[in-house]
């Protein structure tokens, strides 16, 4: 599968986990169970967490391993690559609801009630904007310009050509069952997922969108519906 033009994304070659021991690669998709495999994959590999009173901390700060993005294919043949990916309808509320929908008081990640990732925009986002708002806004800017959190999810597993990498994608909706499956597949055992978000249960969002909304998210990630099997 191709995702088509690459140039609509921002690359980025750290982007992936490379179990060397286990020969796999994952490639972490934000909003999709990717802290709870960093702490897995922390652990598996050894390292030190941020914070050794409080392991499953800060789980994106931890120094991985990685494999150059362009090199996967022709260095990693034999690996098993892979990640967890979501129903765009469920990624994107659940952004919302915890980017922009909840007030955190005293977090330093938060301004004015707002991820301070997405300052950046200026006044494009506001603390509890209404949920078509938001969307309107995530599709008015592009992948290349998103913040993680609500870029494609296919920009993740894509190399700089638009070349789908993966061999499999896990899908959050399965969460416990696909990630037994992946534990069994490398070899890693012994290992449960912390904080399982529900079981991999989806909240449901089909009350959520209008059909404006609906529109939107189709258009936008077009791609991630077609890649990855999902519809609303």
């Amino acid at each position: 599968m191709n995702p088509g033009n690459a140039k609509n994304f921002a690359y980025r070659k750290e982007n992936n986990i490379l179990l060397e021991r286990y020969k796999a690669i994952y490639f972490p998709v934000p909003k999709v169970a990717s802290s709870s495999l960093k702490v897995v994959f922390s652990d598996a590999l050894g390292l030190t967490p941020p914070d050794p009173q409080n392991p499953t901390s800060q789980p994106h700060k931890r120094d991985f391993p990685f494999a150059e993005r362009d090199r996967v294919a022709a260095d990693y043949a034999d690996y098993f690559k892979f990640a967890v990916v979501r129903n765009p309808f469920s990624r994107i509320l659940s952004c919302y609801r915890n980017k922009v929908a909840n007030h955190r008081v005293n977090n330093p990640s938060f301004v004015n009630g707002i991820h301070k990732g997405f300052q950046r925009y200026g006044d494009t986002f506001k603390h509890d904007m209404p949920f078509d708002d938001f969307l309107r806004a995530i599709a008015s800017i592009p992948d290349k310009e998103a913040d993680n959190h609500f870029k494609s999810q296919f920009t993740f597993v894509s190399d700089s050509q638009g070349r789908l990498l993966i061999d499999y994608a896990a899908k959050f909706e399965r969460l416990a069952d696909e990630v037994a499956y992946i534990f069994d597949k490398i070899g890693l055992v012994g290992v449960t997922l912390p904080h399982l978000l529900n079981s991999g249960k989806s909240p449901e969002y089909r009350e959520s969108y209008s059909e404006e909304g609906r529109k939107l998210m189709y258009k936008r990630y077009a791609k991630d519906f077609e890649l990855f099997n999902y519809a609303f």
